[in-house]
């Protein structure tokens, strides 16, 4: 496992490989997402950039992680995004690149944006509470019901994976332990589980908050040194000020931006032989709560959505 590393050199390239930015970019009438975190939909790409800015962080991989998703709507993160370059200010210079990366100049500063996607398991399948973290499409066919095909699907368009969850349970364990030899590595540092083990243990707290537990890192480190492969740190942000709360370094030399197909290349090159440095920090746990807890009082009402612009809205 490569170790965790605090100081950043002109030689690196610091990468946050999970972030949703807001719990949701959809602005309904009854204030989801974006009434409640209080952010303008117009802004958000601003807002991104700013907060990539502060924390330092070159390279972000927006992340979406929704049953729907049409192009262009707000469940299409990056697609959404993109739409947004026309609304930033002067000072800011950006353009797509592909449908891979977003590239965005800030005076000397530059801000890469990628495509990403987190796929979970279809109502109908178990996998254990295994996840698959994709680098470079957030858009997967819908018939994908297994963790076989997604990581199948993944090798076959050149994109980038990571198991997730891998230290929830020994149902995950095993899960994880039969797919990742196809996988890139794992996601062995997730900056939302920032809680005590007790956590997992009181019922009052068990639904929303037990999966944010420290131990959860702890035992995804254990599964990457036991099955000898790569782990990375992410923020799994879901507000703008957790960007690059956690991450990995790269050496700037090995990664290739000037096209994403030539990016994740590189990437899963400088993964496949650990030459990235993880940032193991952690999101305020207030942060984790507030998250936790409206995702669970909201995360799946029906119409949620309803009277906005999303996905969900739209027949399919």
């Amino acid at each position: 496992m490569p170790k965790m590393g605090f100081f950043m050199r002109n030689d690196r390239l610091k990468a946050d490989l999970r972030v949703f930015g807001a719990i949701g970019f959809q602005d309904a009438p009854n204030g989801l997402w974006m009434g409640v975190h209080g952010y303008n939909k117009n802004t958000l790409l601003e807002e991104i950039i700013k907060n990539c800015l502060r924390s330092n962080t070159d390279i972000v991989a927006i992340t979406t992680e929704d049953d729907k998703i049409q192009q262009g709507y707000p469940e299409d993160r990056f697609g959404f995004l993109l739409k947004q370059i026309s609304l930033l200010p002067e000072c800011y210079s950006a353009e797509k690149i592909d449908d891979i990366l977003m590239r965005v100049r800030a005076g000397s500063k530059i801000v890469y944006l990628v495509n990403s996607e987190t796929v979970h398991a279809p109502k109908d399948a178990n996998w254990g509470g295994v996840k698959v973290h994709l680098i470079g499409r957030n858009a997967r066919p819908a018939n994908l019901t297994c963790i076989a095909d997604v990581l199948n699907y993944s090798r076959g368009y050149g994109l980038v994976s990571f198991l997730m969850n891998t230290g929830i349970s020994n149902e995950a364990k095993k899960v994880a332990e039969a797919h990742v030899i196809k996988a890139d590595g794992i996601i062995s540092h997730d900056a939302n589980n920032v809680f005590p083990d007790v956590f997992s243990r009181i019922p009052v707290l068990r639904k929303n908050l037990g999966k944010y537990t420290k131990s959860r890192n702890k035992k995804a480190c254990q599964f990457a040194e036991l099955f000898h492969v790569p782990g990375i740190a992410v923020s799994s942000a879901h507000y703008m000020h957790e960007i690059g709360n956690a991450g990995i370094t790269l050496d700037r030399r090995s990664i290739v931006l000037t096209d994403g197909i030539r990016f994740l290349s590189s990437l899963r090159k400088a993964i496949d032989i650990e030459s990235h440095v993880n940032l193991e920090g952690y999101n305020k746990p207030f942060d984790v709560l507030t998250f936790g807890c409206l995702l669970g009082k909201y995360g799946s009402a029906p119409d949620r959505f309803k009277g906005g612009e999303s996905s969900y809205n739209q027949d399919s």
